[in-house]
């Protein structure tokens, strides 16, 4: 069984104001929780391979000290983390809305099939969202998490850059989200779990209340 081990951050998140936090941690690139922002980066790239996981703990650590180590696929795994958002996501609103109830009620593989059919880019059949899909299945929701910021901030960039030693539009990305924000990362990422655990409860008392009255 993989546990993440990352270790207590020396505040508590006490859930701010999003925009301010954002501007205030994305208008600088210093990494201010490298403890907790590393291996939960490494946890949620290679969260199958402990070999890969391992080596590329390792390589980015040594990012501090200078070093232009790029653990393999980071760029290909911040691409495929955006598909497996896609999928969740969409997951997430089939619960809510509690569609598909007639045919079985929501799945990933129906959640599969409509983010194939809406989708135009390179990367979405369901085949290829079926193996990215099985590689980060258990992170999902982290990786969504960081998506979603992702997201959020490119928006906010849009209308309020984040200085002159902040990110540039052309380096957001949900790696840099996880790096720079680790703690909101996580918070969402509960939520996540906790929304998805809840919705599917409720469904499953609904059916069952719904069997019982047959």
């Amino acid at each position: 069984m993989r546990v993440m081990q990352i270790p207590a951050f020396p505040r508590k998140f006490e859930n701010p104001d999003h925009e301010d936090l954002l501007m205030r941690r994305l208008s600088q690139t210093v990494v201010l929780w490298p403890d907790q922002a590393i291996p939960l980066l490494v946890y949620m790239g290679w969260p199958n391979d402990p070999a890969d996981r391992d080596e590329s703990l390792r390589m980015v650590r040594s990012w501090s000290e200078g070093s232009e180590s790029i653990p393999p696929r980071l760029g290909r795994i911040q691409h495929e983390w955006l598909r497996v958002a896609d999928v969740f996501h969409r997951y997430c609103d089939l619960i809510d809305g509690q569609h598909q109830e007639r045919r079985g009620g929501p799945s990933i593989g129906k959640a599969i099939t409509l983010v194939e059919a809406k989708a135009k880019s390179r990367g979405t059949g369901a085949a290829t969202l079926w193996e990215y899909w099985k590689t980060y299945k258990d992170v999902a929701h982290l990786v969504t998490a960081a998506v979603l910021i992702c997201l959020n901030a490119r928006r906010g960039a849009l209308n309020h850059p984040f200085g002159p030693s902040g990110l540039s539009l052309d380096q957001f990305g949900p790696l840099q989200m996880v790096m720079l924000m680790p703690d909101l990362v996580l918070a969402a990422a509960l939520e996540f779990e906790r929304y998805g655990l809840m919705q599917m409860t409720i469904v499953a008392f609904n059916r069952s209340a719904a069997s019982d009255r047959v």
